[in-house]
């Protein structure tokens, strides 16, 4: 694996997570209209130590959109952001990262759509712990990407079982 596919691999799955769940809504709010800097300094910190390591994307290339979801009958909402990343190069790589935050309990879950040897994308949960949890979809049946998030958001934050 070539150093920028290793620096990309783990910032994805290492430092955007442990970033997000030991910093919470700071991390979200540098993401939100300021997100190709943030991510450019962020690839910028995490290929310090690798010798040869060139960044090989721009600003541009790192797209933002974000959505409050409200659940109707419990009041309950959550913010979700996403984070579009450049076209992944292989399998395991992240199309898009998604950061889920609610503030009055101070729920976070970060969500990545990575791409599978097939070619299809896999969502997947990364916990506060590094493991991750691939949605299957089932209980989320025709639902995009960004609504599904939301309501493996919103069932943690109403008390219920995602």
């Amino acid at each position: 694996m070539n150093a920028n596919l290793k620096v990309r691999s783990f910032l994805e799955q290492e430092i955007l997570p442990r970033s997000f769940y030991r910093e919470g809504a700071s991390v979200i709010l540098k993401m939100i209209g300021t997100q190709g800097t943030t991510m450019m300094r962020m690839y910028k910190d995490a290929g310090k130590y690798l010798p040869g390591y060139q960044c090989p994307y721009t600003e541009k290339e790192f797209l933002e959109s974000h959505m409050e979801y409200k659940q109707r009958k419990t009041k309950k909402s959550v913010l979700v952001i996403r984070v579009q990343m450049p076209a992944p190069e292989e399998a395991g790589q992240s199309r898009a990262a998604y950061f889920c935050y609610d503030k009055n309990s101070n729920m976070k879950k970060y969500f990545s759509s990575e791409l599978a040897n097939s070619g299809e994308y896999r969502l997947f949960e990364i916990f506060e712990d590094g493991h991750k949890h691939m949605l299957d979809g089932s209980e989320h049946l025709f639902l995009d990407e960004f609504d599904c998030v939301a309501a493996v958001c919103l069932a943690q934050a109403s008390g219920f079982a995602s």
